[in-house]
C-alpha cells in the first residue's frame, strides 16, 4: 500500500524542517512544507513557531545567515534563540504607550506570542521579562491580565510582584 510509516514520517519531518528553514523568507517554499506535514499527518506547529520566530529576529535586524544557522541546530541553540526574542521584543515594546492603550497592549501580547510559543514548545520554563517589565511601570492590570491569559503558574507570579514600585 501507499502507507507511510512512522520512521518515513520522522525522515521526511527532518528534511522538510532543513528545506524550510535555509529558505524561512521564502513565503510560497514554506507554505509547501507546512502543507507537506499536514498531508503526511504530522502536525506543522513547530515548523509554524520556528518561521515566525526566525522571521522576528531578521526582523529585528539580525542577519539571515546567523538566524538559518541557529535554526538549523535549533535543539542546540534555543536557549539562545529564546534569550534572544525575549530581548529584542521587550525593548520593541513601548510601555508607556501599553499603560494608555489596550490596542498597545494587545500588539505587545502579540508580539510576545512569537517567543512565548516558541519557549512552549522547548519545554522550558514561561518567559518572565515582559511581566518584570509591566511590574516595573506599574502595570498591574496588564500583569495580572497576561499572566492569566497565559496561564502563568502562581509561583512565577509571585516572585516577580516585588518589581512593582509602591507609590
Amino acid at each position: 500500500g501507499g502507507k507511510i510509516d512512522e520512521e518515513e514520517k520522522h525522515l521526511a519531518q527532518k528534511k522538510v524542517y532543513k528545506i524550510a528553514m535555509k529558505s524561512f523568507q521564502n513565503v510560497s517554499l514554506c507554505a509547501s512544507c507546512i502543507s507537506f506535514l499536514e498531508i503526511i499527518g504530522l502536525s506543522s506547529e513547530p515548523l509554524r513557531v520556528y518561521i515566525r520566530a526566525a522571521k522576528s529576529l531578521c526582523n529585528f535586524g539580525m542577519p539571515f545567515d546567523a538566524v538559518k544557522k541557529m535554526f538549523l541546530d535549533v535543539n542546540t541553540h534555543y536557549m539562545t534563540i529564546q534569550s534572544l526574542l525575549d530581548t529584542y521584543i521587550v525593548n520593541s515594546i513601548d510601555f508607556s504607550a501599553v499603560a494608555s492603550s489596550g490596542a498597545e497592549f494587545v500588539k505587545a501580547v502579540k508580539l510576545y506570542d512569537v517567543l512565548f510559543n516558541f519557549v512552549v514548545l522547548h519545554n522550558t520554563p514561561l518567559p518572565e521579562n515582559l511581566l518584570k517589565y509591566l511590574a516595573q511601570n506599574n502595570l498591574w492590570f496588564p500583569f495580572l491580565l497576561f499572566a492569566q491569559i497565559k496561564n502563568y503558574p502562581n509561583d512565577q507570579i509571585k516572585a516577580l510582584c516585588p518589581h512593582f514600585k509602591n507609590s
